[in-house]
């Protein structure tokens, strides 16, 4: 057993609290990996039985059609679950990209069953991500359906403040590398839309998209952005790409 899978656990938020008597039997069952930012941790060609556990790091879970085109799904933080999911059927269809250095736990599906099943702490915090994720998800396609892309970019800069943001004397700095290209998985929209749309947040001193980073000049007008108070120029209300 080795110390660096043992650090992983004992660092995994869903494993917080565990005797240090359990946390071997816990890393009996898991594998670690590192992956660096842009590798796929997860295909659709990778086997089905296996569950994931992102221990370190951030990731994009996102699905792509059959003529290519890619939606995310959302992003996956140190304790979000992923892969098989634990007691459910089917194929996994999602793809998953590291957007930085992530550390990910492996393991049989039944294996994370069980555990889950004699742990109940550690199902609770597992099915706390469940819900969260499924959550965000509704919020996405409320958006979709409802919201224009400026809206929708706007309220996907600020749940990424939510959860990434560090506050500056100039505003609120967001250090997740996202491109354009995931920026508009994210929004569902196309690569060309989103450029125009952040070049207006830009031209409003409302937001600047950086190559390394995401900077927020004034929160309030990018809050009445996603709100559909403040409305670019040639969009009307209705949701559209």
């Amino acid at each position: 057993m080795s110390s660096h899978l043992v650090q992983a656990i004992s660092e995994t938020p869903i494993f917080e609290g565990l005797p240090p008597e359990r946390v071997g039997r816990v890393a009996a069952i898991f594998t670690v990996r590192t992956y660096e930012r842009g590798e796929q941790i997860l295909g659709p060609h990778d086997p089905t039985d296996r569950t994931f556990v992102m221990a370190a790091g951030t990731a994009r879970s996102s699905r792509t059609a059959g003529d290519g085109r890619a939606i995310a799904v959302g992003l996956l933080d140190p304790g979000d679950v992923f892969g098989r999911l634990p007691f459910s059927e089917g194929t996994v269809e999602e793809r998953v990209e590291a957007l930085d250095r992530c550390v990910v736990l492996r393991a049989a599906a039944g294996d994370v069953e069980r555990l889950l099943l004699d742990e109940p702490a550690i199902a609770v915090a597992a099915l706390a991500g469940f819900a969260r994720r499924v959550r965000e998800s509704e919020q996405r396609l409320e958006s979709l359906a409802f919201h224009q892309v400026p809206a929708r970019l706007a309220r996907t800069i600020l749940e990424l403040a939510d959860r990434y943001g560090k506050m500056t004397p100039v505003g609120v700095r967001i250090d997740l590398r996202v491109t354009h290209g995931q920026l508009a998985e994210l929004v569902a929209t196309t690569r060309e839309t989103l450029t125009k749309v952040a070049g207006w947040l830009r031209s409003e001193g409302i937001v600047t998209l950086e190559r390394r980073q995401i900077r927020i000049h004034d929160y309030q007008a990018l809050e009445d952005v996603a709100e559909g108070v403040r409305v670019m120029p040639g969009r009307t209300h209705r949701a559209a790409a």
